[in-house]
């Protein structure tokens, strides 16, 4: 691609006449607006001849693709040729993804995934532009063939026998969640804004959730009907080289589109009240509503904390317990994992689709938390609307059955989680050196656990792990609301109470026995990238000594970054360079993450030593740490922008001893960081001596 094209598009899009500038925060409008108009005012404006993208071909029968690569399960994409965004049909196929694949509830989770045990992850997504677009379901899986004859099925089934008022209510009010969430931050609100405009009008984003609701059943069976036909369908098999694959569409089509109509079947179920209504959106304008953090204390029970937002009607409920993994041994690496999802498979009152259909059918969800320090759930859902939500929470904390036909199905899936992590050609690299830094302590293995020990957990081990670390162990509650906390709160303090609930201090948790020795671990994989973390012992969460290293990650990461600049734009060796934290409740670590082709990284590895050696000695200066300290300031804002991220920072600041008022403090720590102290930070913590390093080394071809 000559220089000559790249210069010529851009002169040719990119135009006053082709921009939407869409800003969205704590900004000053007039002096934005005085800016915008002094960068873009002068600019010469030319018209746009848009010449569009040829048509596409019609498709007249099933198109088929094979590719074999260096992973562990399959990876299967299945599209249609759909109309774009601005069709009748666009709603109901997303109301349609979401009936597919949105939730616990959905057909590819409940039946093809929990039922028949075909896929491990299934998703469907309109994928829509102006004019054009197409469906997608993408589902990983050991056995392709078969699983997406489940697949199929479920859509042939859908298009046979038609969808349920509750799915259909469900799959809206799922939408309606997905929405809200992405008008909890202002990047979201911004995103939404821009899409509606480039659309048309931006005003047209606050009728987006009551088009949804307008969409009728039968328009999702025909849109259905008409667009997911086999003719239309084009699949794409991305799968390990020991497992077959089809040779050709005629022989894809006799292993799996002729064996679709003999797997489907006719199914009774009995409907579930859904809740009902759907919230407004005041024409995409949020108020930043965030009031303080207030404590409350419930007889013979948990500790609360509550935050008021009412920026959007959303619930963030969060109960946690502390230990968990820190409680893990080599022996049962992965258990709390487990029995967290395993829990939601069932209770002696509600079986695994009533727990996920009763939560979503609420307009809520229970989301899994195995933090290094504590574990638990978050309950997010519909303001107004959580009440049988939580009462589903309350069942999934007092009485799980851990039946072992369950146990074996989550199995299944936490170890395909396995494999993705090996896949990872970041969290598996970051995952060796955690290990190479923490050896046999907790912090050092994945929460996922491994292979060889995640097969040999029963459910008798489940039962005694949850009777041992959670039933008795008095909680920790944090939760986000739009309302008064103690009106969420209320319906269910009971079941919160009781004398047998006894709280258990993090102090008796086992601290890593960090030695000052250099160590490394490599392994090799059959890749054409080279992956190195190189680190060392960091800090825990409640030192003050995390805000200076919080501002040297920022110093030397990204773009303008020190490392960055040295290893990346000056010296082309590695495609990217980024330098990390983590700070947990007994100690942290911090880290130099680079990605390169493998022949570089010798070459790789001497400039990254080089860098630090010249920050031990000579420091940083004046300019960097201001840039870098309102690089993190606003970081730290962003990354606390939902109610989820909210409930989880709280919860770290309370269990690790920095305390809740850390996070609103935050800002004024970062600020009173000095180039002083980030020199005498990296000769402390930065040490030759103290240095870890991991290597997943690909192979030079």
């Amino acid at each position: 691609m000559p220089r000559d094209d790249v210069v010529g598009y851009y002169h040719r899009y990119y135009q006053p006449s082709n921009i939407i500038l869409s800003l969205v925060g704590d900004i000053d409008r007039e002096r934005i607006l005085s800016e915008i108009v002094k960068l873009y005012g002068g600019v010469a404006n030319e018209g746009v001849d848009r010449d569009g993208s040829p048509a596409e071909p019609e498709q007249t029968g099933p198109r088929y693709g094979l590719e074999r690569g260096p992973i562990e399960q399959g990876h299967i994409a299945l599209g249609f040729h759909v109309p774009g965004i601005l069709s009748p049909e666009a709603r109901a196929l997303e109301v349609l993804a979401a009936i597919l694949s949105e939730g616990r509830a959905s057909r590819l989770n409940q039946y093809v995934r929990d039922e028949k045990g075909l896929i491990t992850r299934g998703t469907a997504t309109l994928n829509a532009f102006r004019d054009v677009g197409f469906f997608e379901v993408d589902v990983e899986t050991a056995t392709p063939a078969e699983a997406q004859i489940g697949v199929l099925a479920e859509l042939d089934h859908i298009k046979r026998f038609g969808v349920t008022n509750e799915a259909i209510s469900r799959a809206k009010t799922r939408i309606a969640q997905d929405e809200l969430h992405r008008l909890e931050t202002v990047n979201g609100v911004a995103e939404q804004i821009a899409f509606f405009e480039a659309l048309g009008d931006w005003r047209k984003s606050a009728s987006y959730l009551s088009d949804i609701q307008k969409v009728p059943a039968k328009q999702v069976v025909d849109t259905a009907k008409k667009y997911l036909t086999f003719e239309n369908l084009s699949a794409f098999e991305y799968i390990p080289q020991s497992l077959n694959g089809s040779s050709s569409a005629n022989d894809y089509t006799q292993a799996v589109l002729e064996k679709v109509a003999g797997a489907v079947e006719e199914r009774k179920e009995t409907e579930l009240p859904v809740a009902a209504g759907m919230p407004s959106i005041d024409s995409g304008v949020m108020m930043d509503l965030l009031g303080p953090i207030q404590k409350r204390s419930i007889l013979r029970g948990p500790d609360v904390y509550i935050v008021e937002d009412h920026r959007v009607p959303l619930v963030s409920f969060g109960i946690y317990y502390p230990g968990g993994r820190l409680n893990e041994s080599e022996k049962n690496a992965g258990i709390t994992e487990l029995m967290l999802r395993t829990a939601l498979r069932g209770t002696k009152e509600f079986d695994s689709a009533g727990v996920a259909r009763r939560l979503e059918n609420a307009g809520a969800d229970i989301q899994v938390v195995n933090e290094p320090d504590f574990f638990g759930y978050v309950v997010e859902g519909l303001s107004g609307k959580t009440e049988q939500a939580l009462d589903v929470l309350v069942s999934v904390l007092r009485q799980p059955l851990f039946d072992e036909p369950d146990v074996e199905r989550e199995k299944v899936l936490q170890l395909a989680r396995i494999k993705n992590l090996r896949e990872n050609n970041y969290a598996y690299p970051v995952s060796l050196f955690m290990g190479t830094l923490f050896g046999d302590h907790p912090y050092g293995r994945p929460a996922i656990g491994t292979e060889e020990i995640v097969k040999k957990l029963t459910a008798a081990d489940l039962q005694e792990w949850f009777g041992r670390n959670e039933r008795p162990v008095l909680p920790l509650i944090v939760i986000a609301v739009d309302a008064q906390g103690t009106e969420i709160l209320a319906p269910i303090t009971e079941a919160l109470t009781s004398r047998d609930l006894q709280p258990r201090d993090a102090a008796t948790f086992r601290a890593p026995d960090l030695k000052r020795e250099h160590k490394e671990a490599d392994q090799s994989v059959d890749r054409k990238q080279t992956a190195i973390v190189y680190g060392f012992p960091g800090v825990n969460l409640a030192s003050n000594d995390r805000y200076a290293l919080t501002v040297f990650a920022h110093i030397v990461s990204g773009l303008g970054g020190r490392f960055f600049d040295a290893i990346r734009e000056k010296q082309g060796l590695a495609y990217t360079v980024s330098t990390s934290n983590q700070f947990f409740d007994k100690g942290g670590a911090v880290f130099t993450y680079t990605a390169s082709s493998p022949e570089k990284e010798a070459e790789v590895r001497a400039a990254l030593e080089r860098q630090i050696e010249k920050l031990r000695k000579d420091g940083v200066t004046t300019d960097e740490v201001r840039k870098a300290v309102a690089y993190s300031i606003g970081e730290h804002a962003i990354g606390l922008q939902t109610r989820h991220a909210l409930v989880l920072e709280y919860a770290r600041a309370v269990y690790s001893g920095a305390g809740v008022e850390s996070v609103s403090k935050y800002g004024d720590s970062i600020r009173a960081v000095t180039p002083e102290q980030i020199k005498s930070t990296v000769v402390k913590y930065l040490d030759p001596e103290s240095l870890r390093v991991a290597v997943v080394r690909g192979s030079v071809k």
